[in-house]
């Protein structure tokens, strides 16, 4: 399960198979799961904005309900990333590796070759950009519509 500690605004997320970005989080909401009487906290609003600025909401959910998405190249891709010489992802001044049994992406300075950091999810790339950068990173293009 996703922790909230995990979660900002703009990140993005799956509910009901639908990736959707995070427009809200209210770490302070408890839900009992009368299955299991485990309390969950943290409820998730997911939605749009409009062309017009206009926010509008998919969902509004406790976080057990959602998933994280998987980094793969197309998402990559949809943030501007190209493939460099050795066939690896470069994104601003970051090179993703993939090794295949990993199940993540080995993240390097592009020059300098240090490792960073390992990413698995989507949010975890949101949030590596914005720590490096200070800013949001942009989806370029929809997942899907190259």
């Amino acid at each position: 399960m996703i922790k909230p500690t995990e979660l900002r605004i703009g990140n993005l997320l799956t509910c009901e198979n639908q990736q959707r970005p995070i427009l809200s989080i209210d770490g302070e909401k408890e839900f009992t799961d009368s299955r299991t009487n485990k309390i969950y906290k943290c409820s998730i609003t997911i939605g749009e904005y409009t062309d017009e600025g206009l926010m509008w909401t998919t969902n509004s959910r406790w976080l057990k309900y959602f998933e994280p998405i998987k980094l793969e190249k197309e998402w990559l891709r949809a943030f501007g990333a190209e493939i460099n010489s050795s066939n690896n992802y470069i994104l601003d001044r970051f090179e993703f590796i993939w090794k295949e049994g990993y199940n993540y992406w080995y993240v390097l300075g592009e020059e300098s070759s240090t490792y960073l950091t390992k990413i698995e999810y989507v949010h975890e790339l949101q949030n590596f950009y914005f720590v490096m950068n200070g800013e949001d990173l942009v989806l370029l293009k929809e997942i899907g519509k190259e």
